[in-house]
């Protein structure tokens, strides 16, 4: 990946969530199929969101782990999700950019 696939972009996007409590992960990842996919359509959940501002690069990827934390967080909050956050595997998946434009400030990538 070049340095110019890293810069950093302020995108409004739509997207949807996926997430799970990460106690039932063994349940989700278990070696016998039917156990798997049993957990699978019980535990894990989606929901959509529109029109939220998001860091990535280029590339649709998160700059930073912490800028990935970050914004999982507050998608979290914004969402008003049941339960903590530390308690749940959370991901955003199918990310389809509205618009972008370069950030603004200076990222640091060593400090974010």
């Amino acid at each position: 990946m070049s340095s110019e696939d890293m810069i950093p972009e302020v995108c409004i996007a739509k997207f949807m969530v996926k997430y799970f409590p990460k106690s039932e992960l063994p349940k989700i990842n278990h070696r016998i199929a039917g156990i798997a996919k049993r957990a699978k359509i019980k535990h894990i959940k989606y929901f959509r969101i529109s029109n939220y501002p998001i860091t990535l690069t280029k590339d649709n990827e998160f700059p930073t782990e912490a800028t990935k934390e970050r914004i999982l967080r507050s998608i979290w909050k914004y969402s008003s999700m049941k339960g903590k956050f530390e308690d749940f595997e959370v991901s955003i998946e199918d990310i389809e950019i509205k618009d972008r434009s370069n950030v603004s400030y200076k990222f640091r990538h060593d400090k974010d």
